[in-house]
C-alpha cells in the first residue's frame, strides 16, 4: 500500500470526502502514533507513491491509527474510540513489543 492507496481508504471507511484537505494530518498522526509506540523513525508520507515496511506490510496500523486521528478531529470521540481499540488489538495481534521493552517484533502476517 502506499499514501495514496491509504487517503483513499480512509475517504472510503469514513464516507467523508470532504475532508480531503486534512489527509495528511491524518496519515502523519498516524506516523507520530507508530513512531512513538514501536520506537521507530518512519519519515513522513507525502507523495501519492510514499511507503514504508509498516504501511506495506501492516496497513491496519496506519489505517486504524489514522481513522482514529480523523474521528478525532471530527469530533466523533465514539468512533475514535473504535478504531484506537482496533489499532491497539492490531498491535497486539502481530506481537509488537512496547518501546523501551524488547526491539521490535512481528510475526505471522
Amino acid at each position: 500500500m502506499n499514501y495514496l492507496e491509504l487517503t483513499q481508504q480512509l475517504t472510503q471507511v469514513s464516507h467523508r470526502s470532504d475532508l480531503q484537505s486534512q489527509m495528511y494530518n491524518f496519515v502523519q498522526s498516524a506516523t507520530e502514533k507508530l513512531n512513538r509506540r514501536l520506537n521507530l523513525s518512519l519519515v513522513p508520507l507525502v507523495a501519492d507513491t510514499d511507503t514504508n515496511e509498516i504501511l506495506t506490510d501492516w496497513p491496519l496500523l496506519y489505517l486504524y491509527a489514522s481513522l482514529a486521528a480523523l474521528y478525532q478531529f471530527i469530533e466523533e470521540g465514539d468512533n475514535m474510540s473504535t478504531y484506537l481499540q482496533l489499532w491497539d488489538g492490531e498491535v497486539n495481534q502481530q506481537n509488537i513489543t512496547a518501546p523501551g521493552t524488547e526491539p521490535l517484533v512481528m510475526v505471522g502476517v
